[in-house]
């Protein structure tokens, strides 16, 4: 039989997915609402289901695998006895060769053995979720006869729909990725800043029926399927959640495909401490956005993690007595006690003319979500030389950048040079498993990426249930904070050169690759991770 509840729960504990006074909570909630322990533990502490049986596959000594992103062995599914899939037994490949039995039920002997003799191997067991045994069942069944149909399809496309948004608030993903393929519809989840395949065999009708679904419930024209729509969805949880989702529709060779952005799933609770700023930056950040007036940019590409920084430091300074208005495009996260401005829904609402018109609002704090052209940038700069404190973000590479990027705009240096606090780079890397990474020793390749810089600690990813194997578990930031003083002020008002200025502000300032060797010392991160984000700095 399946395993038991109580067995998922014994494994949970041991591999510390929940502590006994969650578990305690929890039960009596199950009771009152007559659900499942397990489902309550998953929706209630964001536990995906696959982490239950990572930690009973780790407390049986067998190997989890993940259907979800492995390869059925086709030849092994067509030739394997019928009571297989009645049972649900899926046939992959073994890397070191051979044949893998997957299964929810892996003590189902009997039925394993009649199925190594339909093969005529001997094969390894192996424990994977109902859900995913079922969708690679399904899949077995249409490579076995195309014309297979499970059921209702309307019925079957909402479950589909709830699944994959369900878990992707589990997971704690940033993005779900919709994906017209030759033979079908691809999805993909955005999980610690990197794509990982959820589904990969959704059938095409199945997959267009999800695309209309998506569709409809995001207020898009289901009918214009060759131009690029956007929308947004409120969706409901299990555990009566809502989450909020912004959709993006384009039409591709294949098919249309669409792009979900979870919003608020992981920035809600996410402070200045939590970002991974080291005590010295912090107490340096933190001074900077107490000042009454000024300019701090945030720099960095898309997807570093600057609007989350942003919103971190409002969230600090939001005390009661400042005027904080913001001006966004879109308004990502809804911070109480702060007046936030959308623009980019109607010409009339731009960057540069909501800046100008809160000025008239008596504001002490203006964020504006990002600096696009040399307007917006003139009014953020004169508002800071009038006694307001701007926030903003600007696409550059490193933190001086920012003073290239607003000259290259047209602002004057002079009154970049008057106004600047400081710029903030930013990038994100995965954070190292604190439940099962392990102390090592680098490897001669390794050292040789350090560049001579000495190194006093280094671990290792290994993988455990907490992080379902993955080795890493959330994201961290690394920062390069530049400080302007007034020996750096007058390198900027004179015109100097970017090298020039970076020269002038060493006392203020840390390479964003000294940073991450800092995370890595104390075990936060991983050299490969950091040499990821900071290649070019090396050496």
């Amino acid at each position: 039989m399946p395993i038991q509840e109580q067995e998922l729960i014994d494994a949970g504990i041991a591999s510390q997915l929940m502590t006994d006074d969650q578990l305690d909570a929890v039960r009596l909630q199950a009771r009152e609402r007559g659900q499942a322990v397990v489902a309550v533990l998953s929706a209630e502490l964001r536990i995906p289901l696959k982490a239950f049986y990572h930690a009973v596959a780790s407390e049986r000594s067998i190997p989890f695998i993940d259907l979800s992103n492995t390869a059925i062995c086709e030849t092994a599914a067509l030739n394997m006895a019928e009571i297989g899939l009645q049972r649900g037994i899926v046939p992959v490949p073994n890397p070191e060769g051979g044949t893998i039995l997957v299964t929810a039920d892996v003590d189902d002997l009997a039925t394993i053995s009649a199925v190594e003799r339909s093969l005529d191997v001997v094969a390894e067991v192996a424990l994977a979720t109902p859900g995913a045994v079922e969708d690679s069942v399904q899949h077995i069944r249409r490579l076995r006869q195309p014309e297979f149909v499970v059921g209702d399809e309307a019925e079957e496309v909402t479950d589909l729909l709830d699944r994959i948004i369900n878990e992707a608030y589990l997971q704690r993903a940033s993005d779900i990725h919709l994906e017209p393929m030759v033979h079908g519809i691809q999805v993909r989840l955005r999980v610690d800043g990197r794509l990982q395949v959820y589904m990969n065999s959704v059938p095409t009708g199945t997959g267009r029926a999800l695309l209309s679904r998506v569709k409809v419930l995001a207020g898009m024209d289901i009918a214009e399927q060759r131009a690029p729509q956007d929308g947004r969805i409120r969706y409901s949880l299990q555990g009566e959640m809502e989450q909020d989702m912004r959709v993006a529709v384009i039409p591709t060779r294949y098919g249309e495909r669409a792009t979900l952005r979870l919003l608020g799933t992981t920035d809600q609770l996410l402070t200045l401490e939590t970002l991974g700023m080291l005590e010295d930056d912090l107490a340096d950040f933190r001074q900077a956005i107490e000042r009454p007036h000024g300019v701090i940019f945030l720099t960095g590409p898309t997807g570093s993690g600057k609007s989350t920084t942003l919103y971190s430091a409002l969230k600090e300074i939001n005390t009661g007595w400042r005027n904080i208005v913001t001006v966004e495009d879109p308004i990502e996260q809804v911070v109480p006690g702060i007046s936030q401005v959308q623009v980019g829904a109607a010409d009339k609402v731009t960057f540069h003319s909501a800046l100008r018109a809160l000025l008239r609002h008596d504001p002490d704090v203006l964020m504006v979500g990002e600096v696009r052209d040399l307007d917006t940038a003139d009014t953020a700069l004169k508002a800071a030389l009038t006694g307001h404190l701007v926030l903003s973000s600007l696409h550059t590479n490193t933190a001086a950048g920012a003073i290239t990027r607003l000259v290259d705009f047209g602002c004057e240096s002079y009154l970049v040079g008057a106004t600047l606090l400081g710029a903030v780079s930013q990038r994100l890397v995965r954070r190292l498993c604190r439940a099962c990474c392990e102390p090592a020793e680098p490897t001669a390749e390794e050292l040789q990426l350090l560049g001579g810089q000495p190194l006093e600690g280094f671990y290792r990813p290994v993988g455990c249930p907490q992080c379902l194997g993955n080795g890493y578990s959330g994201r961290i930031g690394l920062f390069e904070c530049f400080w302007v003083d007034d020996a750096v002020r007058r390198k900027i008002s004179s015109q100097a050169t970017e090298s020039e200025v970076v020269e002038a502000a060493q006392e203020n300032h840390r390479s964003m690759f000294s940073d991450g060797l800092r995370k890595v010392n104390l075990g936060l991160t991983t050299l490969s991770e950091v040499v990821r984000v900071t290649r070019g700095e090396v050496g």
